[in-house]
């Protein structure tokens, strides 16, 4: 089936597979592609880490970038680091200061 990134982690899940159609520019495509790829057996195995201190302007930027909604909070801000927390759209909803860090209202 000819599909975007979600449509072809659900089919894959389900045994099927999905096409990634090209009614989108090559870099749109691309972008495709390497969620389907980050994405295993339901796990994301190299997922974006943000650290305390980094800022809501950051996760809206790497939100818009790469298209996730929720990022694992590290201590180093990076994959191995010990988590602290998870921040999602529901922490970010209603942030008047795109300056505040994360460690501010985490």
């Amino acid at each position: 089936t000819v599909t975007e990134s979600n449509m072809a982690i659900t089919m894959a899940l389900q045994g099927g597979i999905g096409i990634i159609h090209s009614n989108m520019s090559i870099k749109e495509q691309a972008d495709q592609v390497h969620a389907v790829k980050k994405f295993k057996n339901g796990f994301i195995t190299d997922p974006v880490c943000l650290s305390p201190n980094h800022t809501v302007e950051d996760v809206f930027r790497i939100k818009a970038e790469l298209g996730f909604s929720s990022f694992p909070i590290t201590d180093s801000g990076k994959m191995g680091g010990t988590l602290v927390g998870i921040i999602s759209n529901r922490d970010t909803a209603f942030l008047e200061d795109p300056t505040i860090q994360i460690k501010e209202f985490m």
